[in-house]
């Protein structure tokens, strides 16, 4: 290579000293490598007889063995990279997964019950309505308003649950019991329209430090949905007890059912796709998905038990 002895120990020194202050790929460490043993032969080779030969073995021994190690070491720090990057990547589209969940909700759920107030406060209008027809559109204004705010209330409560990957227990004690029978109160009219009876079943007051309004979130989303796929004249139970720190909350109808593969991504927002109702109702999708984030993030359980044309039964247990 046209170098003296002192000149091929500094570049020898040189070379060395960049394998382990720089992070190589793996190509190019294999490389100078070869480079490097390549110098210590041509080293060696100036030495006498026997004792250049196995300098020159056990230096490149040595050599290899040490950047051996370096390139497994960068290997492993670019696959820990690549992992972070992929998980990063994954948050991504996690983040873009709840804005556009956000967006349907605010043009869908939040959209249509403005315009039917808007569409009755025309026919109200338009008609100069009186007596009993005007008591029956101002009823059904009302009943969307009412709507429209729990469907502000919950996409603002689920907004802000997403920024926190945990929730933290610090509420006063609430009653269970009255939460389930507002819940219920609040949805008679749907369920009188299609004449189903929604039964509350309740061996003592159950009080608890879960937060009311992920509460009656959760149990308005399950009465939604009993409702929902219930045949005219069906029926809802509800059933809450207390046992060994554990509340259980079980709602149960004998609607339309589901089929298996429905049961499997019924809580999967991405996958999990809206039907219609006995009576053609509207949705999109997104209330079992958030009650199960609510679910969890309260420390509980839930799980799904449905046969087709018998029926649907939610069970949830949470810590109390």
């Amino acid at each position: 290579m046209g170098l003296t002895k002192k000149d091929r120990g500094a570049y020898l020194s040189k070379t060395v000293n960049s394998i382990f202050t720089s992070k190589l790929s793996i190509v190019i460490g294999a490389t100078i490598l070869s480079e490097l043993i390549y110098i210590i032969i041509h080293f060696s080779a100036g030495l006498d007889g026997y004792i250049g030969f196995v300098l020159s073995g056990t230096m490149a021994a040595t050599l290899s063995y040490l950047i051996g190690g370096q390139l497994f070491n960068i290997n492993l720090k670019l696959k820990q990279a690549q992992q972070d990057l992929e998980q990063t990547n994954e948050q991504l589209i996690a983040a873009n997964q709840l804005r556009t969940q956000m967006l349907s909700i605010v043009a869908h759920d939040i959209r249509s019950p403005i315009s039917s107030l808007i569409s009755y406060g025309t026919l109200l209008l338009d008609e100069k309505a009186e007596g009993t027809r005007e008591l029956e559109i101002l009823a059904k204004m009302t009943q969307h308003g009412e709507s429209t705010l729990r469907a502000v209330d919950d996409l603002l409560l689920w907004a802000k649950s997403a920024e926190k990957p945990t929730y933290n227990s610090l509420h006063e004690p609430v009653n269970l019991n009255q939460i389930l029978e507002e819940e219920i109160k609040l949805l008679e009219p749907i369920a009188a329209q299609k004449s189903i009876e929604i039964t509350l079943n309740q061996n003592n007051t159950i009080l608890t430090r879960n937060g009311k309004n992920e509460l009656s979130f959760i149990a308005r989303n399950l009465l939604n949905n009993a409702l929902k796929f219930s045949e005219t004249g069906g029926h809802i139970q509800i059933d809450i007890a207390e046992k060994n720190g554990l509340i259980r909350l079980k709602c149960s109808d004998n609607g339309v059912g589901m089929e298996p593969e429905q049961v499997a991504r019924i809580f999967k927002s991405h996958t999990n796709t809206s039907h219609n109702g006995t009576q053609n109702e509207v949705g999109f999708g997104f209330g079992l998905p958030m009650t199960y984030e609510f679910v969890k993030k309260l420390g509980g359980e839930i799980e799904v038990q449905s046969e087709p044309n018998k029926g649907t039964t939610f069970t949830i247990e949470l810590p109390n």
